[in-house]
């Protein structure tokens, strides 16, 4: 009894989402309405809380099951729960409950090769260096900081007090 976990699943009212949580349902609503309502938020823009948003509907949780299961398990459950309704939400879940190491890896691939070209650019940014004046790649300026010449360099024009 010690390894398992009381959890809720539970879906939002006007959207059909489906959810997992171990936390109390107002704590987790509120955590919804502030990813959903903050432009400042990581979550700001899954299709979740825009649709949200677009439809100007409310967050209402409405728990479907109480559960005692163990870690594992209650990523599966949830998983078996969006599985079953997934057709009534409309792909609102983005993310699977449960991935597997081969699903995981792909879903990494793919992440990888829609910002590669993003990426890539960010790094080839050359900037110019605030204590020698020389100018370097942006993702090398930490190591440009702790070469003789930039040590050196930022000495030399250093006013000694």
């Amino acid at each position: 009894m010690k390894d398992l976990h009381k959890v809720i699943i539970y879906r939002m009212e006007d959207v059909n989402y489906i959810g997992c949580t171990k936390q109390l349902l107002k704590r987790r609503a509120k955590a919804h309405r502030c990813s959903c309502f903050n432009p400042n938020h990581r979550q700001y823009n899954i299709p979740l809380y825009k649709h949200i948003r677009d439809n100007m509907l409310g967050i209402k949780l409405i728990p479907i099951k109480y559960l005692f299961v163990g870690n594992i398990a209650r990523k599966m459950v949830e998983q078996y729960y969006i599985d079953k309704y997934d057709s009534i939400n409309n792909g609102l879940n983005d993310v699977r409950a449960y991935t597997t190491r081969a699903q995981r890896k792909k879903q990494l691939r793919k992440t990888y090769q829609n910002n590669k070209e993003k990426q890539i650019k960010i790094q080839k940014k050359k900037i110019k260096c605030d204590r020698c004046g020389c100018v370097v790649r942006c993702n090398g300026i930490v190591r440009h900081y702790r070469t003789k010449k930039c040590q050196r360099l930022s000495k030399q024009y250093s006013p000694e007090i």
